[in-house]
């Protein structure tokens, strides 16, 4: 899907999002038709250049499927043979403890505040539901506020097609920077990670 960048539009209505339509002159124009800007929880969704971007035609905003589920954190299966387009969003939560209970997978000491500065021994628990095609494996990743990997991330390989499942995963961090720390969990499909939960850790 990364080789070959399918164009894949699709009329979209959802509270999720918001597009909003002006003029030729701010925008501009594509093929005839007036772009639109397309937020997601206040933030503006990017296009790449050279890209399809959102645009308006008879009234409905269309939009590259493939910008609209990253920035859902969802994936998308193309069969480009049936000229179909299969979006699959499962539920990922994560959730940050100093430790997990081996017997019930109990929290032990959550949080998701650390002191700036501070060396935190703490377990990244996940838990997977709703996952409904086969993957090739997941990622947990930590990234500190300037964008740098806060520690070496985790990649795991599934040979299984569970649909859920649970997975603890011990992390040392020193928080150094002040800031957002953000958890991220990716699944691998089609050689590519794509973002389906993330979460951050304030450093104060």
């Amino acid at each position: 899907m990364k080789a070959k960048r399918v164009a894949v539009l699709i009329c979209v209505f959802s509270m999720l999002f918001t597009a909003t339509v002006f003029a030729d002159s701010l925008w501009g124009s594509y093929e005839g038709y007036s772009k639109a800007k397309v937020r997601i929880n206040g933030s503006d969704v990017a296009f790449p250049e050279g890209d399809v971007p959102a645009f308006v035609m008879n009234g409905r905003t269309v939009l590259p499927l493939r910008q609209l589920t990253d920035s859902l954190q969802a994936m998308v299966k193309w069969d480009n043979d049936a000229k179909t387009a299969d979006i699959y969003k499962p539920n990922v939560h994560m959730f940050f403890a100093q430790d997990v209970s081996n017997k019930d997978y109990s929290l032990q000491k959550p949080f998701a505040k650390v002191d700036q500065g501070k060396t935190v021994n703490f377990v990244v628990f996940s838990q997977v539901d709703n996952l409904k095609l086969h993957v090739d494996g997941f990622k947990i990743s930590i990234t500190a506020p300037s964008g740098e990997e806060a520690t070496p991330a985790l990649e795991v390989p599934l040979d299984t097609n569970e649909e859920s499942f649970w997975y603890p995963w011990p992390f040392k961090v020193n928080f150094t920077q002040k800031g957002n720390y953000t958890v991220k969990f990716s699944f691998l499909l089609n050689n590519e990670y794509t973002v389906v939960s993330q979460k951050v850790i304030v450093s104060e």
